[in-house]
């Protein structure tokens, strides 16, 4: 965790906010600022972004940004006040997007700076996806009751059983944990 606080940049804020949320790789290249509701501390998961191939001669690819892949996925997330606090610190007024200013920032590009991350402190080539599976496991590790987070219909219970004591995981358990702590 140290290395994304030292010398933070918005991509490894981005990392942070994942880690924080379980948020999927195109749902955080997508993300605007707009999402993002400071009073309310809720983050508001609408769209994600991927690369499909192209119907049109010009180009092979295109960047597709649609809702979430399912009705599940478009949800809103309780965030901590350290994690508005980081996220602040890299918002400009003319910026729409959080990650990139008036875009969605390609995944594969966002990809490649999640690698060149874990290249610097000399960690395995995890996949981005790794994240949101160290979320998980880091809210079951503090007690989080994962049925009652699913559950959409009790949106008081959702809230309280999604955010962790303290407002952030503790890093403790997962695989790819067991490595960044030593590390970040």
């Amino acid at each position: 965790m140290q290395f994304l606080h030292n010398n933070m940049d918005i991509s490894k804020a981005g990392i942070f906010l994942c880690l924080s949320t379980g948020l999927r790789l195109g749902e955080v290249c997508a993300l605007k600022w707009e999402d993002i509701d400071i009073e309310q501390k809720i983050l508001h998961v609408n769209r994600t972004v991927q690369r499909i191939e192209s119907k049109d001669g010009f180009q092979k690819t295109a960047l597709l940004e649609t809702p979430p892949k399912s009705s599940f996925s478009n949800r809103e997330i309780p965030i901590s006040d350290s994690l508005l606090q980081i996220l602040a610190h890299f918002r400009k007024t003319e910026q729409g997007y959080v990650l990139c200013a008036h875009k969605p920032m390609e995944p594969r590009t966002y990809q490649n700076h999640f690698k060149r991350y874990l290249q610097t402190i000399n960690a395995p080539s995890y996949n981005f996806h790794t994240l949101r599976h160290t979320f998980a496991t880091n809210c079951i590790d503090n007690g989080m009751d994962i049925k009652k987070r699913a559950d959409k219909r009790d949106e008081k219970k959702r809230r309280e059983n999604y955010q962790l004591p303290g407002g952030l995981p503790n890093y403790q358990s997962s695989v790819l944990s067991l490595r960044f702590r030593r590390n970040w």
